[in-house]
């Protein structure tokens, strides 16, 4: 669990395990930025903001408590608006995947549109399941969470199930890290 609550230096803490995170491309990464629960007398919550303009990411080294078969990934994100200054195609605000494709993501596949839609992905021997999590809630914290469970690739957007089918899952290799704000070790592209 990260909470992305650092408000300095390059080590982003799991405060619950031992998977520590490093910054990468720091004069892309804001520490100490407003949270989700800044406000009405909280003036203590601090969230990480990343600029694509920068490539400024998180990488988690790979660990075998990440990579299970079964999982559930959640995530807090607030994008202002989009077209994103900068961007291309296939933004990716958290990935745990190789290209072949192993794994799973979160992707934005047109983070220049107006109104872009979030997508969660989940790899399979050369084979992406993909599940549309809506049009990206833009200039507000929204809460995304993508679950597997075996047989089921769920997607859920604030709570409530976006879409989900069924699907194989194949773990990734211990070659590949955990990636905030990006795809690979090129930063968000």
């Amino acid at each position: 669990f990260w909470p992305l609550n650092e408000i300095s230096g390059t080590i982003i803490h799991d405060v619950v395990g031992t998977n520590n995170g490093t910054c990468m491309n720091t004069s892309g990464l804001t520490l100490g930025g407003p949270g989700i629960l800044y406000g009405q007398g909280v003036t203590s919550d601090t969230a990480i903001y990343f600029t694509n303009t920068s490539s400024g990411y998180i990488k988690v080294p790979y660990s075998t408590t990440l990579n299970t078969p079964k999982f559930t990934v959640e995530v807090w994100l607030n994008m202002t608006t989009f077209p994103a200054t900068g961007a291309g195609v296939d933004m990716n605000p958290l990935t745990f995947d190789d290209s072949n494709p192993k794994g799973w993501a979160f992707e934005i596949p047109y983070p220049n549109a107006a109104n872009p839609n979030m997508y969660g992905w989940l790899g399979h021997n050369n084979i992406w399941t993909q599940v549309n999590s809506g049009t990206y809630i833009q200039g507000q914290w929204a809460y995304y969470a993508l679950t597997y469970d075996g047989t089921t690739f769920t997607v859920y957007t604030n709570g409530v199930t976006a879409g989900s089918q069924s699907s194989s899952y194949t773990q990734v290799s211990s070659l590949h890290s955990l990636y905030m704000g990006a795809y690979d070790s090129g930063g968000i592209v």
